[in-house]
């Protein structure tokens, strides 16, 4: 299956209506794909960014990414530190907690 706009080329270029019959039957799939997507294009009213400004804006996303990858392996590993440091802590506070003695409600009969 070749790109739609090429055989859309191919099929104007064709001489005859029946060249461009025939052409038409056998690509059917892409001449309408075409059409469809430069219909739906002639609906746009802004222009399409070029290439250009498209990569531009895909290299600023990626480092941007970047940036965020940094910063979140960073907080991610102060919030393991802080984690391990509120285990500790606890663990510290359980061991010097006094023992409390339990009255014990026994009857004598």
């Amino acid at each position: 299956m070749a790109a739609p706009s090429t055989c859309f080329r191919q099929y104007q270029g064709q001489g005859t209506d029946k060249q461009k019959e025939k052409f038409y039957q056998a690509h059917k799939a892409d001449i309408d794909t075409h059409r469809a997507v430069r219909k739906e294009l002639s609906t746009v009213k802004q222009p399409l960014p070029t290439v250009k400004t498209v990569t531009g804006r895909i290299d600023q996303l990626k480092a941007s990414r970047t940036e965020a990858d940094i910063q979140y392996k960073r907080t991610d590993a102060k919030l393991k530190e802080m984690e391990v440091t509120r285990k500790n802590l606890y663990s510290i506070i359980r061991q010097n907690r006094p023992v409390e003695k339990h009255k014990s409600n026994d009857l004598i009969m």
